[in-house]
């Protein structure tokens, strides 16, 4: 990917490049008034969405996961929580991951309590919480027509809502879709599988 030791060939100097050959008009590229760092590299990316990635550097082994709502403040378990996820996506599995975290229940949050809570609860007791993270998700696929995505979302909200696996097929034939007339066949085929489950 680049040599280390040829400080003309580091991959700094060469983002630098690239991005003032793009946007060469722009002042901060003009006057060379910025430069850039290096602090890791990595040499592989695994993405969910826009907010949810993991990424790889192959040479030492090292990795960074990076999930909504997980952070580092979640410790080890959050971090185990993220690995899954990421495993899942890699070997298509669809799981559900539950997460619980402990933390102190802050003044004005037990002041907003009703006041049959606040007779089991005190300002600063511990306080646990749950909350479930899905290896699926619709983000990564590309989306035909305006339709395609909203019946794709739609799909997706009604599987963290009911947890129901039965429709899971349903998403991962939406997600496949490549072209418009592939959509109008397999909503075709899921309202038909639809009718007959009805009756």
């Amino acid at each position: 990917m680049f040599n280390i030791l040829d400080k003309n060939n580091h991959v700094q100097d060469l983002a630098w490049k690239h991005l003032k050959e793009q946007f060469g008009e722009l002042d901060i590229f003009k006057h060379d008034q910025f430069s850039f760092e290096v602090k890791k590299l990595y040499t592989d990316c695994e993405i969910r969405n826009k907010s949810d990635y993991r990424l790889y550097n192959s040479i030492n082994g090292e990795s960074n996961t990076k999930i909504r709502g997980l952070s580092k403040k979640n410790g080890k378990d959050g971090d185990d929580v993220a690995t899954s996820i990421f495993e899942d996506i890699v070997n298509g599995n669809n799981q559900i991951h539950e997460l619980t975290t402990k933390r102190l229940l802050g003044l004005s949050e037990w002041r907003e309590m009703n006041s049959e809570k606040r007779k089991t609860l005190m300002p600063h007791d511990e306080v646990s919480e749950s909350k479930k993270y899905y290896s699926f998700t619709p983000l990564g696929c590309k989306f035909v027509n305006s339709k395609h995505r909203k019946d794709v979302m739609r799909l997706y909200d009604q599987l963290r809502q009911w947890e129901r696996p039965e429709l899971m097929e349903d998403l991962r034939k939406l997600e496949s879709v490549t072209s418009e007339h592939e959509y109008d066949s397999i909503k075709k085929e899921i309202r038909k599988q639809a009718k007959e489950t009805a009756f």
